[in-house]
């Protein structure tokens, strides 16, 4: 396999995370279900209608993920290993942004105050894309030819929209065993509009031809959704049998065939140019989980900046998802820092930069907003939002798209008479 990404596409690296945003059997643990109830949200955000007429309105449906998913999510990531969730943190409907957030009930008085720790279990990393008994041998490979820096997202891709398939056919009685990360997968914005989550990977074609052309954004926007559909392509050929398999439509390959055996099997394999059912979606969502929530994966740290950790010994660009930290907000003035801990197994360690009040939001700093790299336009089509509108207000799409039809100096480069 030969592919070479476009620069546009592969040369962005994404710290940390926009949380627009996030079931299987698990062992009890009366502690960690206190602690579970005690921190899960209750109460979803109000949905926005949906309008009747494009002219009027984008069409966007708020869909807030059941709190309850939560409970679950919460439960699971304590059940690793290392855990640890401060038991003053509390996960509510956002006042800052879309969907939700993560707040303090009580005070926390003291600076680098532990609030989470979060294991490398828990976390979806290329490890577990390249150790899959299935498919990593092949993503290896992929990688080794499209090189790493656009090959490991799309691996990492393939693999999480792989195991949200896998975790939909267990829903579904037709697989014996959910995804490993099925209640972390459960809560993620796999669709537009789940916890407000915007994105123009979720935009129709007609949509992106009324409202981006002549924008600064436009060209890299095109390019993100011509690669996605690549890599869907790619991807489809290396996991579409497996998601047949689930499905029932092909039976499953034994694990030794004769050579004429193998030939014979291979003559009735499905056409694998043809896209499987839900695949694209799936792919889509992925890339726009990657896209709004990926924090660089790292050996080990030797400093912060805001969280964000130094590179020391990795040659390459790889990226992870870290569950429950990924739903904090943005601040250009974080009150947070994290940091992957080398003396914790690589866990993910996050403390308080600030003193904390009760009734106080986490904020984490995605990027930031002063980055010559990472202007405002570029927020919208990396992160899907625009810092500083209001992604709780109910008319906030309606907002942006005036924004795009009015050639907003956010979007279009503005000219000065002389």
């Amino acid at each position: 396999m030969h592919w070479h990404p476009s620069a546009a596409f592969l040369s962005a690296s994404f710290v940390t995370t926009h949380p627009c945003h996030n079931h299987h059997s698990a062992k009890t643990n009366t502690q960690h279900q206190r602690q579970c109830s005690s921190l899960a949200a209750t109460t979803p955000p109000t949905a926005i209608p949906e309008e009747t007429t494009a002219a009027s309105s984008s069409s966007f449906v708020s869909k807030p993920v059941d709190p309850a998913l939560y409970n679950d999510l919460l439960l699971w990531v304590l059940q690793q290993d290392g855990a640890f969730v401060h038991e003053a943190l509390s996960i509510q409907p956002s006042t800052s942004g879309s969907g939700y957030g993560m707040y303090v009930t009580q005070d926390i008085p003291d600076k680098d105050t532990l609030l989470l720790q979060i294991p490398r279990s828990a976390c979806v990393t290329l490890d577990n894309a390249l150790q899959d008994e299935t498919s990593g041998k092949v993503f290896a490979k992929l990688i080794e030819s499209a090189g790493a820096t656009g090959g490991n997202t799309v691996c990492l891709a393939g693999y999480l929209a792989r195991e949200r398939l896998r975790n939909l056919e267990y829903q579904k009685g037709n697989v014996a065993e959910d995804s490993q990360f099925g209640p972390y997968l459960a809560t993620l914005p796999w669709e537009r509009g789940i916890n407000n989550q915007e994105h123009v990977l979720f935009w129709s074609s007609d949509k992106i031809d009324e409202l981006l052309p002549g924008t600064m954004c436009y060209e890299e926007v095109m390019d993100l959704r011509g690669e996605v559909e690549l890599a869907a392509t790619i991807l489809n050929r290396i996991i579409g049998r497996t998601i047949l398999e689930w499905r029932g439509i092909v039976v499953p390959k034994p694990a030794f065939q004769w050579p004429w055996e193998a030939a014979q099997s291979a003559a009735k394999d499905p056409d694998p140019t043809v896209m499987v059912n839900g695949w694209l979606p799936a792919v889509q969502g992925a890339f726009v989980t990657l896209l709004t929530r990926a924090f660089q994966d790292r050996a080990s740290t030797t400093s912060t900046n805001n969280g964000q950790d130094d590179r020391t010994d990795f040659d390459d660009e790889r990226e992870k998802l870290v569950p429950i930290l990924d739903l904090l907000q943005h601040s250009e003035t974080p009150n947070i820092q994290h940091v992957m801990s080398s003396a914790a197994q690589g866990a993910v360690v996050v403390t308080s930069a600030t003193p904390l009040e009760a009734g106080e939001e986490l904020f984490n700093q995605y990027r930031s907003e002063l980055e010559e790299s990472m202007p405002y336009h570029r927020f919208f089509s990396r992160f899907g939002f625009i810092p500083g509108l209001s992604g709780n207000d109910a008319t906030y799409n309606d907002d942006l798209e005036q924004l795009l039809r009015d050639k907003s100096s956010i979007f279009v480069a503005q000219t000065r008479e002389v």
